[in-house]
């Protein structure tokens, strides 16, 4: 499992090159929370072992 936090300066690395990373070398698992959106995408590799639609979970609290 990856957990990255989204860089308010370059938010696609994480959303779109790191994604295409980790899936290219079959990361089980990879969060990407984003403070300032305050949501979190939860991609899990599928039977085919790909990533499909990620599970978002939305207004966690940062303490």
């Amino acid at each position: 499992m990856i957990i990255e936090v989204v860089s308010p300066y370059n938010p696609n690395n994480d959303f779109i090159r790191k994604l295409s990373l980790y899936d290219k070398y079959k990361v089980k698992e990879y969060w990407i929370v984003n403070p300032m959106k305050k949501n979190i995408l939860v991609y899990k590799l599928d039977d085919k072992g790909s990533y499909g639609m990620p599970d978002i979970y939305i207004r966690f609290k940062i303490q």
